[in-house]
């Protein structure tokens, strides 16, 4: 995602789009909390809340309304209170994961209850004799080779990575003012 700049609904503090939800909520000259972060979701983002409510109870999961609103869980759970939507239950949840995988499975393989797990067990156990075997040492000699340490997320590069990336999301490039 851009991280375009905006302005806050109340202060009118610029912030990245990541950040902007984490002001609003806490924002001292407007709303605080749920409502606040609604309104901005609704502001920043256009969204149409009775599109993603019908979606939610035309069985789309909640994995792919985050995705398609460009939503957190967290927001998807203020409306549902804010509505009175019943939230499924996990079982309910389960039940939509199975029918949809069932359907990629069916345009991927042909078959509907496709599995490789016996083929990925049957190729372990032909080459070292073990159905579960997993080779750790070679990944860990592999890594030492590589990056000279034990594992991936120990190299330099890799934390850096990460910590930018933890930045730009909760990021806040607060440049005040207008």
């Amino acid at each position: 995602m851009e991280n375009n700049n905006v302005k806050c609904l109340y202060c009118n503090s610029i912030y990245n789009l990541n950040g902007i939800f984490s002001h609003v909520t806490f924002c001292k000259k407007g709303p605080r909390g749920n409502n606040a972060l609604l309104e901005a979701y609704e502001y920043y983002n256009k969204l149409d809340i009775s599109s993603l409510i019908n979606d939610y109870k035309n069985d789309i999961s909640g994995k792919d309304l985050v995705k398609k609103y460009n939503v957190t869980y967290r927001i998807i759970n203020i409306i549902f209170e804010k509505y009175s939507i019943q939230k499924r239950t996990t079982h309910e949840s389960q039940l939509i994961a199975y029918e949809k995988s069932k359907i990629i499975k069916g345009l991927r393989y042909g078959n509907p209850l496709y599995s490789n797990f016996e083929k990925i067990k049957e190729t372990k156990k032909n080459r070292y004799g073990d159905a579960f075997f997993s080779n750790r040492a070679k990944n860990r000699k592999t890594c030492q080779d590589r990056y000279g340490v034990d594992n991936v997320f120990q190299t330099k590069d890799v934390i850096e990575k990460i910590k930018k990336r933890v930045k730009n999301r909760i990021g806040l490039l607060c440049a005040q003012g207008a």
